[in-house]
């Protein structure tokens, strides 16, 4: 067998597996390699989470339409306080300002890490008890 075909092989299989990690993980790709070598050992996730029901929550959703879907989450963030310091505040926020148009706004946290260490993330971002967003990776400490 000769050398590059086999060394062409491997790139094409190395870059599959890039393009995996990349597009479909939810860790990304270094979370997904992480991961591998046993980094995640210490996230603990909400009973019924999977996934593949966390991919299926949307946008407009409400809170029964995902408890129903992926269950509990493990805690829930109150951010209100935070929406309403950066309305009151702007300069000291960030990437926080929109959330200043008033309203509840609270994260749903479905990965937790037992001891402050590198985890999974998974949460679910509500305004008045509506789905306007998600955040998935990988944390690394």
């Amino acid at each position: 067998m000769k050398l590059v075909p086999l060394v062409r092989r491997l790139s094409i299989f190395a870059g599959a597996l890039i393009a995996w990690a990349v597009f479909f993980s939810l860790d990304g790709c270094l979370g997904t390699l992480l991961k591998r070598f046993g980094a995640d050992e210490w996230t603990v996730y909400s009973n019924g989470y999977s996934d593949f029901r966390f991919r299926r929550v949307r946008k407009g959703q409400t809170a029964n339409e995902v408890i129903a879907r992926i269950g509990q989450p493990l805690a829930i963030v109150d951010m209100t306080v935070m929406a309403e310091f950066t309305r009151l505040f702007p300069k000291f926020s960030n990437k926080t300002h929109s959330l200043t148009n008033g309203g509840r706004w609270e994260i749903w946290e479905y990965a937790m890490t037992t001891n402050d260490s590198s985890h999974s993330i998974r949460q679910i971002v509500f305004s008045d008890g509506v789905v306007v967003g998600k955040k998935t990776g990988f944390y690394v400490d």
